[in-house]
């Protein structure tokens, strides 16, 4: 521990996500991403009591995403699924030392929800749930020993997932969740970014607009971006219609690094996956618009990243970083109990950053995803 990094922490370990029907997610995490299922005894933290939740853990590189749905009303799952459609309701990071870090956080100011989270050897080493701003997102805190690390399993591949980039918050308000953020966990900020459609000539004052900013631990490399709306027409901006779908604040997207994500995002086409839609016109000036942020050359052709739909971003020479977003669950998974929780894959290329100038065209298409629903709604 150090100052630095006052809790210990040492990496994401893994996100849970709340589903009514595991099949749905199977399809998605297995037979298009080439994620492994793992019986949830194979997970080297707290896993849902089988008594109350069936539950798979899907694994690809150190990518985990535990799958859950509800076998009784008193579980986590059915719990969250009252409140919330399908999404992601707990968080796991692992620690240096459990130990130390309730005591840090005890001195913080924390709210331990529950420590009676799964087997352990010891009190000091008993995985502890805390409570957070972030409505009903838990976030969850375990230690691995160097035997458990080097034994769990992890699917290693030149193609695909490698691991959790960074986890998407959309909320009302960024400032109680980068305070808790920052004062209980010490996190510090890492960048930021604000638009809205009225901006620049011609601009729709009666549109939709965000700020984003985004909190990191550097050692640890976790990393969570905060999305607010902003004004003018606070109610119009898709953050805030996010949470009128979500029915709360809570997790907008998880972000997956692959490697190669040419090659991944082309597998994934032909496997039927579909992506948010990105407007023609991103790429008539891609190359000018990297030039101008001192980008200059890229190493993939922009009619390769058009016919993909793959968007680039950067701040320095040769280095850059490529997106896409897989359609929200809605989208894809389809189903009366639609949810705006979506997948982003992402390439890091010696990219820190988040891509400012991508955040505009994924905004504009989520909006129009968005629109459409709500006319279908009304027509």
């Amino acid at each position: 521990m150090s100052a630095d990094n006052p809790i210990g922490l040492r990496a994401l370990h893994s996100v849970t996500w709340y589903v009514a029907d595991l099949s749905r997610t199977r399809r998605l995490l297995v037979e298009a991403l080439g994620f492994t299922p793992q019986p949830s005894s194979d997970l080297d933290a707290p896993v849902p009591d089988p008594a109350t939740e069936d539950s798979v853990v899907y694994v690809a590189g150190s990518c985990r995403i535990v799958c859950s749905a509800p076998k009784r009303d008193s579980s986590p799952a059915a719990r969250f699924l009252r409140l919330h459609p399908p999404g992601i309701g707990r968080l796991t990071l692992e620690v240096d030392d459990l130990g130390h870090a309730r005591r840090e956080l005890t001195r913080r100011g924390a709210t331990f929800v529950s420590s009676e989270l799964g087997e352990v050897t010891s009190p000091d080493t008993r995985p502890l749930e805390l409570a957070t701003p972030i409505d009903d997102l838990s976030l969850c805190l375990i230690q691995r020993g160097p035997a458990q690390r080097a034994s769990a399993p992890a699917s290693r591949t030149l193609l695909g997932p490698s691991h959790i980039d960074h986890v998407t918050i959309n909320t009302a308000t960024i400032l109680p969740i980068a305070l808790w953020l920052s004062h209980l966990l010490g996190l510090e900020k890492h960048w930021e970014t604000e638009f809205h459609t009225a901006d620049g000539p011609g601009g729709d004052a009666r549109g939709s607009g965000l700020k984003s900013s985004v909190l990191w631990e550097p050692s640890s490399e976790i990393k969570f971006a905060l999305n607010e709306p902003r004004q003018p027409n606070f109610f119009a901006s898709q953050i805030e219609l996010f949470r009128q779908d979500h029915r709360g604040s809570g997790v907008q997207h998880v972000a997956i690094h692959v490697v190669n994500i040419v090659e991944t995002v082309a597998r994934l086409r032909a496997r039927g996956v579909k992506f948010a839609k990105i407007p023609s016109a991103y790429y008539e000036q891609l190359q000018a618009r990297l030039d101008r942020a001192g980008v200059g050359a890229i190493d993939e052709p922009v009619s390769t990243l058009r016919e993909l739909g793959i968007l680039v971003d950067g701040s320095a020479r040769g280095q850059y970083l490529l997106q896409i977003f897989i359609e929200d669950d809605a989208a894809f998974l389809g189903g009366a109990d639609r949810s705006p929780f979506f997948l982003e894959l992402i390439e890091r290329k010696g990219c820190a950053e988040f891509g400012a100038g991508n955040f505009r065209a994924l905004f504009d298409s989520i909006a129009a995803a968005q629109a459409t629903r709500i006319a279908a709604h009304h027509g």
